[in-house]
């Protein structure tokens, strides 16, 4: 996973305003994943340990109703993000995500992320 980690966490819609502080501490704690096409990254109702930026690729955002039946919430590409809000309310993960293609992620970790955002962005301790 050849990248700037900088650069490319700039680019993720959250992270545009922050300032400089901020994406270089994110980076720093980024941890590179790749997962093959089909695995699951998440399953919904998991403890929210992380939140994953999409290098490359695509994850497919789903829940499964009780008869089985899957209901496709996003598909998330180069540039997205998912389980950004539980890494803010410490919630569970909302839903299933599972690699489309090949992915390769920068996963941020839950609670060390979320404080990084709030201390250095917002200016106040979670």
């Amino acid at each position: 996973m050849d990248i700037d980690r900088t650069s490319f966490i700039r680019s993720v819609s959250f992270c545009t305003g922050l300032p400089d502080p901020a994406i270089a501490a994110l980076s720093a704690i980024a941890i590179p994943l790749q997962r093959p096409a089909g695995a699951f990254i998440q399953f919904e109702g998991d403890p929210a340990d992380a939140m994953y930026l999409v290098i490359r690729g695509r994850v497919k955002i789903a829940r499964t109703s009780a008869s089985g039946r899957e209901q496709v919430l996003y598909v998330i590409g180069v540039g997205g993000h998912f389980n950004t809000v539980p890494m803010f309310d410490g919630g569970t993960c909302p839903a299933n995500a599972q690699a489309i293609d090949g992915v390769a992620l920068l996963v941020l970790d839950g609670w060390l992320g979320g404080h990084l955002v709030y201390s250095l962005w917002l200016g106040v301790s979670p």
